[in-house]
């Protein structure tokens, strides 16, 4: 797909969550779900414009429809070739949410952040310029002894 539709669909779906928004706040903002969330937060006192609450709600969508899949998928998995840890999970139910996030920590669906500086930079002796591209790689200690995947 050339790169014209993607920023295409892009605006689309950030015009639609702006629509939302819009409307979200002439019947009074709020709520107890993530746009209220967004809608209520507070920046030095001022609320964050519709476009930037778009945008955050795009993302969401984006990493969910990515995430999600990745994590259950690998959950399945490791269980699937692990029977004794597929065994405790039937037996206690329990488990099931220390499985998911023994295999966050094994098999992490975001392996790195890349950023560009904003300003110049000097850490642990490392002379950075701004817009600079850096990475940071992520990584997770294991988090459920109760689940040896």
């Amino acid at each position: 797909m050339p790169r014209e539709y993607g920023d295409m669909l892009r605006d689309l779906v950030v015009r639609f969550f702006m629509r939302l928004c819009a409307d979200r706040r002439r019947k009074g903002g709020g709520g107890d779900d993530t746009l209220g969330a967004l809608l209520s937060y507070r920046e030095n006192g001022r609320p964050m414009p519709d476009e930037e609450v778009a945008q955050n709600l795009s993302l969401i969508i984006i990493g969910g429809t990515d995430t999600v899949p990745k994590v259950f998928g690998s959950t399945l998995h490791r269980l699937f070739h692990n029977p004794d840890a597929r065994a405790r999970v039937v037996a206690d139910s329990d488990l099931a949410l220390d499985a998911l996030h023994e295999t966050l920590c094994i098999d992490m669906p975001t392996q790195y952040m890349a950023r560009c500086l904003l300003a110049d930079t000097d850490r642990y002796g490392v002379n950075r310029t701004a817009s600079t591209m850096t990475a940071r790689t992520l990584s997770c200690d294991r988090f459920s002894p109760a689940m040896d995947l």
